[in-house]
């Protein structure tokens, strides 16, 4: 993905692969971006996997200026395709949580779910202050 996207707009783009709990409110970027990372537990803790992806979305909008877009693995993923490890959360309690959070009536967070049953993306945009 990395690479993709340094091909695409070079010169004029900067992507990073970074752990979002290493960064500081310093490492501000334009869009943060999170595909993948949020796929699989990586830890044995206890912590709600809602509770793992609300997280991330806040470092992530606490991070970004533009905006931030999440793939996340949706609970309408068919039985027969769930492993235990995976990380799976109820595309509508992301979505309102985001909204809530994050939408202030303008429109700006967006859910897409027309890929797969097994995905979707979210995408909050920043609100200008």
């Amino acid at each position: 993905l990395i690479n993709a996207g340094i091909e695409k707009y070079a010169p004029n783009i900067n992507v990073e692969c970074k752990h979002w709990n290493d960064l500081q409110d310093t490492d501000k970027s334009n869009w943060c971006v999170n595909i993948g990372s949020l796929c699989a537990r990586y830890d044995s803790s206890e912590k709600d996997n809602f509770d793992i992806v609300t997280e991330c979305i806040d470092k992530m909008m606490s991070l970004c200026t533009a905006g931030s877009v999440l793939i996340l693995f949706s609970s309408y993923m068919p039985e027969n395709m769930i492993e235990e490890e995976y990380l799976i959360t109820d595309p509508r309690d992301v979505f309102d949580y985001a909204i809530k959070k994050y939408g202030q009536n303008t429109g700006n967070v967006s859910l897409d779910h027309s890929y797969s049953d097994s995905a979707y993306k979210i995408t909050i945009l920043k609100q200008q202050q």
